[in-house]
């Protein structure tokens, strides 16, 4: 008989939830995120990893690359000989998260061709529209 008692499905719900919440930590540390889109698309070289984030040095580049292979979020490959550099791919716990990544990956690239003045004067615009301060037709040239 399939019955299960309260306790039983109170357990399994609570690994689950265990489960899910060790998951978002893995994916909440510190340049994970930005490790984890930089591969979504195809393996790359330590430095190809580097230059797509900037900001992180490479030691820190190192360690979260060997924490993630770790977890099993990024695979390290060494290349064919003679020329054996490793590369790094999204390991088999990523790839589940790739759809998500690429997306992430493609906003990425859309807000980084944004002035965020023209952000600032299309807010500023769309406010005084919106407020009457302006007439229909000069909201399209209000700010400028």
């Amino acid at each position: 008989m399939l019955t299960r008692t309260v306790a039983e499905t109170n357990g399994r719900r609570r690994r689950s939830e265990d489960e899910v919440e060790e998951l978002f930590g893995r994916l909440t540390g510190r340049w994970t995120l930005q490790i984890l889109v930089s591969l979504s698309c195809q393996e790359q070289r330590f430095s190809t990893i580097r230059k797509s984030i900037p900001k992180i040095s490479a030691n820190v580049l190192t360690v979260r690359l060997r924490e993630l292979e770790a977890t099993g979020l990024v695979r390290r490959e060494l290349g064919k000989a003679p020329c054996s550099f490793p590369t790094y791919q999204l390991g088999p716990l990523a790839l589940h998260l790739r759809p998500a990544l690429e997306c992430l990956a493609r906003w990425k690239s859309d807000i980084a061709v944004v002035d965020p003045a023209d952000v600032v004067q299309n807010q500023k615009r769309s406010y005084l529209c919106s407020h009457n301060s302006l007439t229909p037709s000069s909201c399209s040239t209000a700010g400028q």
